[in-house]
């Protein structure tokens, strides 16, 4: 680890996390990539989160671990996380999820790389699996956003069409572009709001090697929260809003080309565009979704008369 500060720093959010909390930190330790802090910070669980992290804080100087009084959720979490990093990169990590031991170096090795040939991108990330409570894996991530345009516009058309699970929020990221974002916004979507922040910034890039784990549970903040509105209070557990998750996270896109800084009227024009032109394609998809449905539906009044 460096004498000052850290080159890379983790945060790692988490409430109630006990039954994956060791393997996600174990797997971090097991890095062979040494130069790192990590920051766990705790919406005040009421199961054995606290011991857990506390034990390994206690065996690691590098890990440091802060309990708020109370659940202020995710999206105060995640940015808190953030908030209290010294890296010059970044990393999300979820308690449930693992990263395999070269996922650090390889980032790292790809950001100075690119660097050495004349851009910085805004986010590293690899190539993952999704698994299951036991670790199994189920199946590869079929979706792949390597954004390597120098035309943020086109990245902005792309990285709408190709969001998936929004695996580049788990990437690593230079400090620099997530300060220009607005980060975890308190609404559900948020992660992909960052995540076009980050494509209007910088290119994205993916690398070919599978070293993420993404798990699937019954505990998992997805599945768990079936509920629109638990999913609203997973994100805050004050939040309040008339508008639906599509519309909101129409809504903070398009503010998102107008208060990410230091872009050109240009860049935000095209930025513009190109993001009405992939709502467009994804509203009209889901307009036939909609039409298809009825249809069924009335079609299936009419057989029962």
């Amino acid at each position: 680890m460096g004498t000052t500060m850290p080159l890379v720093s983790i945060g790692l959010p988490v409430y109630n996390g006990e039954n994956y909390l060791a393997q996600a930190l174990n797997a971090i330790l097991a890095q062979d990539f040494e130069d790192f802090e990590v920051i766990i910070s705790d919406n005040g669980s009421i199961d054995g989160t606290q011991d857990i992290a506390l034990s390994y804080s206690q065996k690691d100087k590098r890990i440091r671990y802060i309990r708020l009084t109370e659940n202020k959720g995710a999206a105060f979490n995640y940015n808190n996380t953030f908030n209290l990093s010294t890296g010059h990169y970044f990393k999300w990590a979820a308690h449930d999820d693992i990263i395999t031991p070269t996922f650090l170096r390889r980032c790292v090795e790809e950001f100075e790389r690119l660097e050495r040939e004349g851009y910085r991108p805004s986010i590293v990330y690899t190539k993952s699996d999704v698994i299951d409570e036991e670790g199994r894996v189920l199946q590869p991530d079929p979706n792949h956003m390597n954004l390597l345009s120098p035309v943020p516009a086109w990245r902005v058309l792309s990285a709408v069409q190709r969001m998936g699970l929004a695996a580049p929020v788990f990437g690593l990221m230079r400090r620099d572009m997530m300060e220009r974002t607005r980060l975890v916004g308190r609404y559900i979507g948020s992660d992909y709001v960052f995540i076009l922040e980050a494509a209007m910034i910088e290119r994205i890039v993916q690398l070919d090697d599978v070293l993420f784990q993404r798990r699937i549970h019954a505990a998992g903040s997805r599945v768990a929260n079936k509920r629109r509105r638990d999913l609203m209070a997973w994100f805050d557990p004050k939040a309040k809003s008339v508008l639906s998750e599509r519309q909101r996270m129409t809504l903070e896109y398009y503010r998102s080309v107008f208060v990410v800084p230091d872009l050109s009227v240009l860049t935000r024009a095209t930025c513009l565009i190109a993001l009405t032109a992939a709502l467009s394609v994804w509203w009209f998809r889901r307009f036939r979704v909609f039409v298809g449905r009825k249809r069924r539906t009335l079609f299936q009044s009419f057989g029962q008369a």
